[in-house]
């Protein structure tokens, strides 16, 4: 361990086995931690003993899976899970946007495509065009807000207290978590690419030759 997650100024990481050799009782109030990178029942006792054997006495065992259960059960984590909810939030808000821009293009780009169609161009040809102009823009546009958020997201989680008291032990790893982040930034390309491209195939349908008799 590089340090001591959540210790005072004045712990020390020492190595276990020699301390025990060294016939180590402890001075004074100090308090020894023992963090082990198992759960093995076996193990747990095997330095139990050994601590007892040397007259150190185990007041409390805490597993790390008890401790992750009491942070999900804080408000500070009910907060972080917030962000499903505005990720989907903001899901819905780029694919309003998307359908509104759209919605407002939609004479003008039913009109060019009703030439289109009379010049001999079939339906299913404009379809496969208007979801061409589209589909790249969407993509290449989602693609870039992926990437901008995996490159933020670091330094904005850094900035949030994670907690509204210090914990005993700290969080140490705040990397980005990149299956599930690249799992949500891949299921917003896919979801606004398809509604760019339905709203995109619906326009093109209803470029019919009556357009070309509307006014301006």
């Amino acid at each position: 361990m590089p340090f001591v997650p959540g210790g005072p100024s004045s712990a020390s990481i020492v190595n276990l086995d020699n301390l025990l050799a060294q016939g180590w009782r402890g001075r004074g109030s100090a308090v020894l931690t023992a963090y082990l990178d198992t759960n093995d029942p076996a193990t747990v006792a095997r330095v139990t003993s050994g601590l007892a054997a040397q007259g150190i006495t185990v007041t409390a065992t805490t597993r790390a899976d008890d401790v992750a259960a009491m942070y999900g059960r804080s408000a500070a984590a009910w907060s972080l899970q917030l962000a499903l909810a505005v990720g989907i939030l903001a899901l819905i808000v780029a694919a309003a946007g998307i359908i509104v821009l759209a919605s407002t293009s939609r004479r003008a780009r039913s009109r060019d495509y009703a030439v289109l169609r009379l010049v001999g161009q079939r339906p299913r040809g404009l379809s496969l065009m208007a979801q061409l102009e589209t589909g790249p823009v969407i993509v290449v546009s989602a693609l870039l807000g992926v990437a901008v958020g995996l490159w933020a997201a670091p330094a904005a989680v850094s900035m949030v207290p994670l907690f509204t008291t210090p914990p005993p032990t700290f969080p140490v790893d705040l990397q980005t978590a990149w299956l599930p982040a690249l799992v949500a930034g891949a299921v917003g390309v896919v979801v606004l690419t398809i509604v760019g491209l339905v709203t995109s195939r619906r326009i093109a349908r209803r470029a019919s030759l009556e357009r070309l008799r509307e006014t301006v």
